[in-house]
């Protein structure tokens, strides 16, 4: 029993790898389509400012990487809703899953990277596209995601040490990857325990009030971060008034599986560009 989340370079059979894992293990398979939509209907969001948020970097330095942030937060909520809907069962493939399970033991993280003439031969194949062409749209994928991951999380998303396993496809055959994760997992290492599952917890209800604090009409306009554990709830940031901050506390008390709140929000301007 574990959570799977499967990050991949462009033309690199991700998804291919993604769908077999799914059938083999009989856990259900989400991919980024189904997760922006499903977002969508349940926080009433547009589904475009959703992917952008996801796929896009920032375009103006603070204002818009707020928003970006907020509209972020959403699909991880959304994300985390649906592995407790399935017992922590799941099968993820799209951009930002190692961060959607950051501090949660029991996911496996796995990056699937093609040689660069697996990937160019992918591409030609796939989107039917001259070689020039491929590896242009191969080194405009990388440049993208890279500068989106670097803006939301200031970390490289082709950086090794955010994944449990790395596969090179090309030198790999995905058939072989798939092997990998199943004797991986039937192995029990990424088993829920007692401790993984009070992370999933904590990660859950803390996304569950930073999504609801940034989409009521009172609180939308502070800048929050939430931390849940054992269901006390610490917020920080900075709230536009005292009333603000009043009522900061006042909606997280009244969340289900909140015990208690810490606000440590100051109160002050709240800087756009």
């Amino acid at each position: 029993m574990a959570i799977i989340t499967i990050t991949k370079a462009s033309y690199s059979s991700g998804e291919q790898i993604a769908d077999r894992l799914s059938k083999r293990l009989k856990y259900p398979w989400m991919g980024r389509r189904e997760l922006f939509a499903r977002a969508s209907e349940d926080f009433h969001f547009p589904e475009k400012d959703l992917v952008e948020a996801v796929e896009e970097p920032a375009k103006i330095w603070q204002q818009d990487r707020e928003k970006q942030a907020a509209n972020y937060n959403l699909i991880r909520a959304t994300f985390l809703k649906r592995c407790s809907e399935e017992k922590g069962n799941l099968v993820y493939h799209g951009h930002a899953g190692p961060e959607f399970v950051r501090r949660i033991p029991h996911a496996l993280r796995i990056l699937v990277v093609g040689e660069m003439e697996y990937r160019i031969e992918q591409a030609m194949k796939i989107d039917g596209l001259d070689r020039d062409k491929a590896i242009e749209s191969i080194h405009k994928s990388d440049k993208r995601v890279t500068k989106w991951s670097q803006q939301m999380h200031t970390v490289n998303w082709r950086d090794f040490s955010w994944y449990d396993m790395v596969f090179h496809l090309g030198r790999l055959s995905a058939e072989s990857a798939e092997e990998a994760v199943v004797g991986i997992i039937e192995s029990g290492g990424f088993n829920i325990t007692e401790e993984s599952k009070k992370a999933f917890d904590d990660e859950y209800l803390g996304s569950v009030v930073w999504t609801k604090l940034t989409n009521n009409e009172e609180t939308s306009s502070a800048v929050i971060e939430t931390i849940a554990e054992y269901g006390r709830v610490t917020i920080s940031g900075v709230a536009r008034s005292k009333e603000q901050k009043e009522a900061i506390t006042a909606l997280t008390a009244s969340i289900e599986g909140v015990e208690s709140v810490q606000n440590n929000v100051g109160i002050g301007a709240i800087w756009r560009s």
